[in-house]
């Protein structure tokens, strides 16, 4: 017998019938009990010889639709039969179980012109959810029930699948920078879309910024990643952290989904600070000295040892942030002193990044810098020209025609404003 999935299983078993090598219902059969009615009804019950559960009319019906021999057919006899019951379980996915993503025309029909959808049944949901194919997330924004939970639908499947692309036949210009501004234009938080300058929470306190786009060496395959080092709290001995520092990673390309997960699409951020014996940290609060805290990695980096003249020295200034609050000063500055000091310390060799995030298999680099002008999109909480979209950015217009011609020399960074200092 033929291994079906643990949704089909339940609708199969205690019906106290024999299936057929695939596990199913026998095809004749099942076609024969559809052909017999016009409704998906609950019906009445049946009494199994040796066990105590009593499926439903209803219960047949359902087991026979799993049971056709293609989601073709399954498609035309649910969209022919009238639903007044639903199967059992409220996040059944059998059918997306049994046929796959070519159940999907059936779902569509499930959702009226004016976004209403069928009480009946109630595994349309589930399985909307279950398709990574950007239709069903067409067709979950056109429910509409109550607001909050038309946005949990949204949320649940960008979760699930990612942040959709736009579809492109071709590669040009126009069509990279609609995908990215799609993304600046995203108000979903997960994942998070695109990457913005300033931020209501310390975690996303911001340090630097670099930008790597590469295009596949053969093909159209094209990619940008987007890597941010942020955060105000800073793994270490006794301490881990819900939301410590990060170098989070935002992509965008043909062969990715659009945006980042939260410390998931992420690389560690390699640092930690050992403070003196004695050392008075309180939360929020900027310490009255910094001398004596010891700052250690990333990798390939001397250690040194913070003093207050050399912040100054720095120029590094307590209390200049990009958010509204920073937990732990100790954690920010130690990462600014080690950019101040190693500019590059936190970038890693671009073309494997690209090989791994961006999904190409021979990348070849046309841009790669941490020296370039960003924009925050307009779903940003900022003002003025920080909440462009891409297109209107000579950087990202520029980054575009760099990717479409192969030709680095035609970036053009604009003016620097990603760091602490912009």
């Amino acid at each position: 017998m033929a291994k079906v999935g643990p949704w089909v299983e339940s609708a199969m078993r205690d019906l106290g019938l024999e299936r057929d090598a695939r596990g199913l219902i026998p095809l004749a059969d099942a076609r024969k009990r559809l052909r017999a009615v016009s409704e998906m009804a609950r019906g009445g019950w049946h009494r199994i010889d040796g066990q105590v559960s009593q499926p439903t009319d209803f219960d047949f019906l359902w087991a026979a639709l799993l049971s056709l021999a293609d989601a073709g057919e399954f498609v035309k006899e649910a969209s022919r039969l009238v639903w007044k019951f639903s199967p059992r379980g409220f996040d059944n996915i059998a059918p997306l179980e049994r046929y796959g993503d070519a159940i999907l025309p059936w779902l569509a029909s499930r959702v009226d012109d004016t976004g209403t959808l069928d009480s009946s049944p109630w595994c349309v949901v589930p399985c909307l959810l279950g398709i990574s194919n950007k239709g069903a997330l067409d067709v979950l924004a056109r429910i509409r029930t109550r607001p909050q939970e038309d946005k949990e639908r949204i949320r649940t499947w960008q979760r699930t699948h990612g942040v959709p692309n736009r579809p492109t036949t071709t590669l040009d210009e126009a069509g990279i920078l609609q995908l990215l501004d799609d993304a600046a234009s995203a108000e979903e938080d997960s994942p998070m879309p695109w990457p913005r300058l300033e931020s209501g929470a310390g975690h996303f306190e911001r340090h630097a910024m670099r930008i790597i786009a590469a295009r596949e060496k053969t093909g159209d395959d094209w990619g940008v990643l987007i890597e941010v080092v942020q955060g105000d709290l800073l793994n270490g001995p006794g301490e881990e952290y819900r939301w410590p520092a990060t170098i989070q990673q935002y992509r965008y390309g043909s062969k990715v989904p659009s945006g980042g997960r939260y410390l998931e699409d992420a690389r560690p951020i390699g640092i930690r600070r050992v403070l003196p014996k004695g050392f008075a940290l309180t939360s929020s609060e900027v310490p009255r000295s910094f001398d004596g805290i010891k700052v250690i990695g990333p990798k390939g980096t001397a250690p040194f040892t913070m003093t207050d003249a050399l912040l100054s020295k720095l120029g590094l200034v307590p209390k200049r942030t990009r958010t509204t609050k920073v937990t732990d000063w100790t954690a920010v500055l130690a990462v600014r002193a080690r950019l101040c000091r190693d500019p590059g310390a936190f970038w890693s060799d671009a073309r494997p990044l690209a090989r791994k995030v961006l999904g190409l298999r021979a990348p070849v680099l046309v841009v790669a810098t941490d020296r370039f002008e960003h924009v925050s999109g307009p779903a940003s909480a900022e003002r003025g020209k920080a909440r462009r979209l891409p297109s209107k950015s000579k950087t990202f217009c520029s980054v575009a025609a760099a990717l479409v011609h192969r030709d680095p020399a035609r970036f053009i960074a604009g003016t620097p404003n990603k760091d602490w200092r912009g």
